[in-house]
């Protein structure tokens, strides 16, 4: 009888395979003190915000002094004129027909004031002599007198005439540009009707306007950082040379006025955005290479105990020198890490 005999395999160890090795913590970084930088307060000065218009020191509305017909027109809009150069002419025949019957009619009358004179002297000399009585001396001299306001009148007449013809010619009455052209050729000019508007072409000057509460931190003096809301990176430092005496009683606003120097791209008409300088007060300032942003926050690492703390900090105004200033979070004296802030973190000791 033959007996089946069942194998069964058995595992075999070894006993000289060598042991697991064993994971080891490694320590975690340290932040050098000489990376810390000390919170140091700075001068920053406060504002307020407002608006307003660049406009030129003059801008007329160019009118004639006499009516009639326009006959040449010698400018056209954007040209430079100086002070007296004429801009129109005008048809003045009528005016100078009234200068010839002015003068002869002021000829006239200086021949009667001769005949008067001459009347007068006559009578004098005969009443010395008792030949007239002094009732005729006084009536020649009352026609002397007479005579001679005639002339005087006469002469301002023909003078008010030789004066409309010369008003023919219409002038520039500041140097400028032409802005605007209201007339043209072959047109009736009128009396105290705009031909032509004239903007001064020198340095502007910016109207600002106050709020009553912000009126009272304003003088003269002042100082305005102005931007043109169509240059914006581009500003203008000047200060408040006139302010209104008094608030306008609808808006309740009081309006400044700035001189502002020659600047090439400003135009008047420009709407700018001014911050007028109030005052200043002291701020903790830091590098703003001390400082990380973290989603839409700002952190600063802050020296606690020999333990780094990670902090929010609202910011303020920044500086010229790459320094922002701090609104919340930081005082002056406290110890800030100044750099290598990424891999920073929360109770990081400090050696």
């Amino acid at each position: 009888m033959i007996t089946a005999l069942a194998l069964v395999p058995v595992a075999c160890t070894d006993s000289r395979a060598a042991p697991s090795p064993v994971a080891e913590d490694e320590p975690e970084a340290t932040v050098p003190s000489s990376s810390l930088i000390v919170v140091e307060n700075a001068e920053v000065g406060q504002w307020l915000v407002t608006t307003g218009s660049l406009l030129a020191h003059d801008r007329a509305e160019v009118v004639p002094d006499v009516s009639g017909k326009v006959i040449e027109v010698l400018v056209e809009r954007g040209a430079h004129v100086d002070e007296g150069d004429p801009l129109f002419r005008l048809d003045v025949r009528n005016a100078k027909l009234n200068v010839r019957e002015a003068k002869a009619n002021l000829a006239g009358l200086e021949a009667a004031q001769a005949l008067a004179e001459t009347t007068c002297a006559r009578s004098a000399s005969l009443f010395s002599h008792g030949a007239v009585p002094s009732s005729e001396v006084q009536r020649d001299q009352a026609a002397c007198r007479q005579a001679e306001e005639n002339v005087r009148g006469a002469k301002v007449r023909a003078q008010a005439a030789s004066k409309s013809v010369s008003d023919g010619i219409v002038r520039a009455p500041f140097s400028g540009v032409v802005a605007i052209r209201s007339i043209s050729l072959g047109e009736w000019a009128s009396v105290g009707a705009s031909m032509l508007t004239l903007v001064e072409d020198g340095p502007l000057r910016a109207e600002l306007e106050l709020s009553e509460a912000a009126s009272i931190h304003v003088q003269i003096g002042t100082q305005v950082e102005l931007s043109a809301l169509a240059l914006p990176d581009d500003s203008v430092h000047a200060v408040v040379t006139r302010i209104a005496p008094d608030l306008d009683p609808r808006s309740r606003s009081r309006v400044a006025e700035v001189e502002l120097p020659e600047h090439p791209s400003l135009v008047p008409g420009m709407f700018v955005r001014a911050k007028v300088i109030t005052g200043t007060r002291s701020m903790p300032a830091v590098p703003r290479a001390a400082l990380l942003a973290r989603g839409s926050t700002w952190r600063a690492f802050v020296a606690v105990d020999g333990q780094v703390e990670e902090r929010v900090v609202q910011l303020g105004p920044e500086l010229d020198d790459d320094r922002v200033t701090i609104v919340r979070g930081l005082e002056a004296g406290d110890s800030i890490v100044g750099s290598e802030l990424a891999q920073l973190h929360d109770g990081q000791l400090i050696h």
